[in-house]
């Protein structure tokens, strides 16, 4: 504190609001980066319509069709065939494994008889077998694999007693 004529007054060093305010920083930019680490990127959907069997709006008529999809799925893929395949387009349902893209049936034959070069499978293959967390996130987009066992272990294992 110092005093002027009488007068007591505060004086604040800034150096005192550096060694407050560094550490929070830091670990707001900690926080960011395990937050932008983690959630990954949203998967993005083909641009087709989506069936909407419920009349509730926003998530609530998401869940609401994914279980409509659980109790009868049978009965929501006719639904759309009716609303979507009859008319010659794709279109997208929901389920608890969240959106499904329904191929109308003309395309299947080009799908079919595309190249390997002009399909691209992996993204499929990591949704499908959740490889960033049945295996390795390193692993979705470098599927090495090793041959691990090249010849045989033994050419006679015999027996093996347990008992002894």
């Amino acid at each position: 504190m110092a005093e002027v004529a009488g007068d007591t007054r505060l004086v604040m060093h800034t150096d005192g609001l550096a060694t407050i305010y560094l550490p929070i920083l830091v670990l707001l930019a900690i926080i960011y980066l395990l937050i932008r680490t983690y959630t990954g990127p949203k998967r993005k959907f083909p641009d087709a319509p989506w069936l909407h069997l419920s009349n509730l709006p926003g998530e609530a008529g998401i869940k609401e069709d994914a279980r409509r999809f659980v109790e009868n799925g049978h009965k929501v893929i006719c639904a759309g065939y009716e609303t979507y395949t009859k008319k010659g387009q794709n279109w997208m349902m929901r389920t608890p494994g969240g959106g499904q893209f329904v191929v109308h049936p003309r395309f299947v034959e080009e799908l079919r008889s595309a190249k390997d070069t002009d399909l691209h499978n992996l993204p499929a293959n990591n949704d499908l077998m959740q490889t960033r967390h049945t295996m390795h996130k390193d692993l979705e987009w470098d599927q090495y694999h090793l041959n691990v066992i090249s010849s045989q272990l033994t050419h006679s294992p015999g027996m093996v007693n347990l008992d002894s």
